[in-house]
């Protein structure tokens, strides 16, 4: 391919990345490469001429960071995909982005990559005025081999107003944060926000030792809310997020809620299924949802000035509707019945087109 370029050092990477025009396609070729300073990209790509920076094959280029942030994305219509990223810093406080996207980098796209020992592996803001709206987060798996010995926060997706990311299809796991307040989420989206979608993700806060130190969140609109000077409103006096959906994901093992609603507003949940968590909560004046059609062990509460309306939801018995709903055999033993399913939420976890009639949950 005319506009494909290929690269195989470290050094021709970082040169790469900052001189590809749009319709660029930067190749890595198989290695390890590891990096000590924050890759950085030059120009934008455009709308059906984006950037990409790939491996041909996943699991066959790995990039080792030992800085504080992997790559930082301040331009647009980049896409990064089939990488695998670790980071392997001294010390837990210096790994904190595998990626940054800040100010310009609006539509951005990050795909099938697995990212791992990070504090937030995803971080998203704005910059001097400027949001980067409209990314998209897809076909991850976002994980740490240990628990993250920092008290900066440990948020696996860490966005901070910027609007309309959608967060899809991603495996979460392993989020455990062991000083500082302790509290680690999976995926959140805050700072006066809108319009974020987060659907058919698998979420397990703590494959093993839930009841260990520390609290861990599933996914939240609003998450531990934001400084105002972060706000994208200058002061997230309103909301932190509004107009969010969560919808088809599983949330497991988390030892304190698996959907969380902080001072956001507009917010739908739909056909989640939550296991092992304690339930759906909402807080803060002016939270506010509508709950519909989830199927959850735990509890739905409210407190603070939080507003929930519940509909069609189901509590979850896993040990009389499934084989083994810890481990993720959901082979019905007794199906709750069937709802008509949310006219937002057309398919399942698995994109199977649900019928009028659906169970509730993210299986149907």
């Amino acid at each position: 391919m005319a506009n494909e370029w290929v690269v195989a050092s470290v050094q021709a990477l970082r040169e790469a990345m900052l001189k590809a025009l749009p319709g660029t396609r930067i190749v890595v070729s198989p290695g390890v490469y590891p990096v000590g300073q924050t890759l950085k990209v030059g120009q934008g790509g455009r709308v059906g001429a984006p950037i990409v920076l790939s491996a041909r094959q996943p699991g066959t280029v790995w990039l080792a960071f030992s800085q504080v942030e992997g790559i930082l994305v301040d331009q647009p219509h980049w896409v990064f995909e089939n990488l695998h990223i670790r980071g392997e810093c001294g010390k837990h406080d210096d790994c904190e982005h595998a990626f940054h996207v800040v100010g310009h980098g609006a539509f951005t796209t990050i795909r099938n990559n697995h990212i791992t020992n990070f504090n937030a592996h995803i971080k998203v803001n704005g910059l001097r005025g400027h949001w980067p709206d409209h990314g998209l987060v897809a076909f991850n798996t976002l994980t740490n081999t240990s628990a993250r010995q920092t008290a900066k926060p440990v948020v696996m997706l860490d966005l901070v107003g910027a609007s309309h990311w959608r967060a899809e299809d991603n495996l979460v796991t392993h989020f455990t944060k062991a000083q500082g307040n302790q509290i680690s989420y999976g995926l959140f989206m805050k700072g006066a926000s809108e319009g974020g979608r987060i659907e058919r993700n698998l979420v397990v806060c703590s494959p093993e030792n839930i009841s260990g130190p520390g609290v861990r969140v599933g996914i939240s609109f609003g998450g531990g809310t934001t400084h105002p000077t972060a706000c994208r409103d200058g002061s997230c006096a309103n909301d932190e997020h509004r107009h969010g959906l969560a919808a088809n994901n599983i949330v497991a093992h988390c030892n304190d809620t698996g959907l969380d609603v902080n001072r956001s507003s507009q917010i739908l949940l739909a056909h989640n299924t939550l296991i092992n968590t304690s339930g759906i909560g909402l807080r803060g004046t002016p939270a506010q949802a509508r709950a519909y059609g989830n199927l959850y062990e735990g509890v739905a509460q409210t407190r603070n000035g939080g507003w929930l309306q519940a509909e069609m939801n189901e509590i979850l018995v896993p040990s009389q509707m499934f084989m083994n709903a810890d481990g993720f055999n959901f082979h019905g033993l007794r199906l709750p019945p069937p709802v008509p399913h949310h006219p937002a939420v057309t398919n399942d976890f698995y994109l199977a087109t649900r019928t009028p009639l659906s169970l509730p949950g993210a299986l149907n």
